[in-house]
């Protein structure tokens, strides 16, 4: 298990993080990272399916896994507060 979840990525990888799921662009750790993200985000009808969840477990720690879940989980809440607020980020000035 990787210890530590701060890891810098660079700009070009970020913006391919709409199409994780493609062709092996990310690691097995990232892509299992983002699977549950996903999932968390949508959370689908049945739950978060246990083969997701063991998936993780191969890549991260009971720890990682919390802290990976609370970031998602607080990401997703400003989210929709700021949907329901109509928040518009202000333009970055150039």
């Amino acid at each position: 298990h990787s210890r530590d979840l701060r890891k810098t990525m660079s700009i070009d990888k970020i913006t391919l993080v709409p199409v994780w799921d493609g062709p092996h662009l990310f690691s097995d750790q990232e892509r299992a990272a983002l699977a549950w993200t996903e999932s968390l985000t949508r959370l689908p009808p049945d739950g978060v399916p246990d083969a997701l969840y063991g998936e993780l477990r191969e890549h991260f720690s009971e720890a990682q896994i919390v802290q990976l879940s609370v970031t998602v989980a607080t990401i997703n809440s400003w989210n929709r507060l700021g949907v329901a607020l109509r928040f518009v980020p202000p333009a970055v000035q150039l």
